[in-house]
């Protein structure tokens, strides 16, 4: 657009009426451009003849346009006029496949009460004259005011059912939304058998927060687990390794467990959790997750030694039987070396 133009043209394409597909041109680009003639003219007083493709986009612009010229032979059909007169400062035409729009430019009055218009709000509008006008291309029925003013018997019962079933849509969204939060939930807990690094990390700690314990992430830089159960302290280094645990996990652990006793005085029950042979399906995980030369060095460090599988077990069967859980976790709290049950739940792809 260039500054100091009085009149401003919109190719709007009533096919596609998204933003994208409005889009201003000049004058001097249409195909009609050598009978389209202005005449100078300034003032605010504009009166719209009330055409029902135009009344959302008038709406908008109600007091808040000036004029700088009028078109004294328009093109198409002119639907705003200096007031009281019969000079047009607006047309609209069907070019193609679309309509071409010729308005004012923008110059719009400082003074309007309302403060002038945004380019959203022009935007907004143009999208809403864009659907009329492909309403109207395409032979759908546009009215004028005072005919959608009139109620036919029958009209409002069905305008009553539409409202109704509009709700019913609604609910019925709302319910997929659930339904879908659910499933992704459902996901999330089967990364405790497949995941590894920081999304199963926040698998375990949601789990353990779902099952009543406080797990918090640890000091900035380390990937431990923070927990609490009750008042009994406890830290967590979660793993999801392709084959099983090692020593080196166990000793990752215990360096969490003592940074821990140095900052609050006290010591914590340390929870080695570990995704073992995460690129192996559940059924076919024969092997043990804790090879046997690090249970010495575990269990004379008070560890609980749990898989992500057995963890998830625990999870089910709390949520299965929600009296259960506090006895679950305080038999977490109780374990060293390697915690006791779940070992196969769930023991296949379906789970249960």
């Amino acid at each position: 657009m260039t500054e100091g133009a009085s009149y401003i043209g919109f190719y709007i394409h009533v096919r596609n009426f998204s933003a994208e597909y409005i889009s201003p041109i000049h004058a001097s680009d249409f195909i009609f451009s050598k009978v389209v003639n202005v005449e100078p003219c300034k003032g605010t007083r504009i009166a719209f003849n009330g055409l029902p493709l135009f009344k959302t986009f008038w709406e908008t612009l109600q007091g808040k346009l000036q004029y700088l010229s009028c078109l004294s032979s328009p093109i198409g059909t002119p639907f705003l006029f200096v007031e009281e007169t019969k000079r047009a400062v607006a047309s609209y035409c069907r070019v193609g496949q679309g309509h071409v729009v010729m308005i004012p430019y923008p110059s719009l009055r400082q003074d309007c009460e309302s403060g002038p218009i945004t380019s959203a709000e022009f935007s907004d509008a143009l999208v809403a004259t864009a659907a009329l006008l492909r309403q109207a291309s395409s032979g759908e029925v546009v009215l004028p005011e005072w005919a959608e003013a009139v109620t036919l018997p029958g009209e409002q019962d069905a305008k009553l059912n539409r409202v109704a079933l509009e709700n019913e849509q609604k609910k019925l969204t709302e319910r997929v939304a659930n339904a879908d939060a659910t499933l992704q939930r459902f996901r999330q807990d089967k990364l405790l058998l497949c995941g590894k690094h920081e999304p199963l990390r926040k698998a375990v700690k949601q789990l353990l927060q779902d099952l009543g314990v406080t797990a918090n992430d640890g000091p900035e830089g380390r990937d431990d687990l923070i927990l609490d159960y009750n008042g009994m302290p406890g830290v967590a280094e979660v793993k999801g390794n392709v084959k099983s645990s090692g020593e080196s996990d166990a000793a990752q652990l215990e360096k969490w467990v003592s940074n821990y006793v140095l900052a609050h005085g006290k010591t914590a029950k340390g929870f080695l959790i570990i995704n073992a042979y995460n690129e192996t399906p559940v059924a076919d995980r024969k092997e043990p997750a804790f090879p046997n030369q690090m249970l010495k060095y575990s269990c004379d460090r008070n560890h609980c030694l749990i898989t992500t599988r057995q963890l998830l077990g625990i999870f089910l069967r709390a949520r299965q039987n929600p009296a259960e859980r506090d006895a679950l976790v305080k038999s977490l709290f109780g374990t060293v070396g390697v915690y006791k049950g779940f070992e196969n739940t769930p023991g296949s792809a379906t789970l249960s």
